[in-house]
């Protein structure tokens, strides 16, 4: 019997449990890459996947999945001028606002924020710049502009 137990609970774990724990560790790094850290938003890898996962089965029929792209102005001269923090809030205030304009729950419907970073090919890194996000949405194709048009003055 050993009177000075070890401080560490790993010593207790048989290997099985380890290759467990290292399992959890690695899927929840994984899960990390589909939402952003800025914003909490579904990232730019979660859009990926919604696109090569899409199931048009699970849509009305008489509807349209549409993509709309917002690209935010103006965010590197509130870096310049104001800093990085001020223009982080500047677009988690704006992920906020497009949630709250676009239905993200029980249709399918999300915001996305396309992060700049550094795992982004050179190419994409130019157009993808961390101020801009994708909004799929479905509508009626004949009431999409109207749509759109109330969804986007709620956002103002």
């Amino acid at each position: 019997f050993d009177d000075n137990p070890p401080d560490e609970p790993a010593r207790y774990m048989n290997s099985d449990d380890n290759l467990l724990l290292k399992l959890a560790e690695k899927a929840e790094k994984f899960d990390r890459l589909f939402i952003d850290n800025l914003t909490g938003l579904p990232s730019r890898l979660a859009l990926e996947s919604s696109i090569e996962n899409f199931d048009r089965r699970k849509y009305d029929p008489k509807t349209v999945v549409f993509c709309l792209y917002l690209d935010l102005q103006d965010v590197k001269s509130v870096n310049d001028i104001q800093g990085h923090k001020k223009g982080d809030q500047h677009i988690r205030e704006c992920s906020e606002a497009f949630t709250k304009c676009f239905r993200t729950t029980g249709r399918g419907d999300a915001v996305f924020h396309l992060e700049g970073s550094a795992d982004i090919s050179p190419v994409h890194r130019e157009h993808f710049d961390g101020d801009e996000f994708i909004v799929l949405f479905t509508c009626p194709p004949d009431k999409v502009d109207t749509f759109v048009n109330n969804r986007i003055r709620l956002c103002i």
